[in-house]
């Protein structure tokens, strides 16, 4: 897919060493990749998109 390089994703995970290996998984098929160890963390990255 060309659009890998338009799509951004959001990994969410407590385990340091499962975001870390999705992420690098991800970033292999040119995905540009966040991460969040909790859902608070997630909210609070969505609050901080938002306000871009």
């Amino acid at each position: 897919m060309d659009d890998h390089n338009r799509t951004e994703i959001l990994v969410i995970d407590d385990e340091a060493y499962i975001r870390d290996s999705v992420k690098a998984f991800l970033e292999d098929y040119g995905y540009h990749v966040n991460e969040a160890k909790n859902g608070r963390d997630a909210l609070l990255f969505f609050e901080k998109k938002s306000r871009m």
